[in-house]
């Protein structure tokens, strides 16, 4: 959530550089927490990765 914002506050940036990393560290997070969900058999991984899921 937090991320979009930064996005829309900085949509003039040279190159566009910032933008594209901070989306592919929000795609690389995102996939992480997915990741988690569907690793964790021990419920706090589970908890974990669904919460962190939600949040992106």
């Amino acid at each position: 959530m937090s991320t979009g914002i930064l996005v829309r506050m900085v949509p003039g940036y040279p190159h566009g550089g910032n933008i594209r990393l901070i989306l592919g560290l929000r795609a690389s997070h995102c996939t992480f927490f997915s990741f988690l969900t569907l690793l964790g058999v021990h419920t706090t991984l589970v908890g974990i990765g669904w919460v962190g899921t939600l949040w992106c």
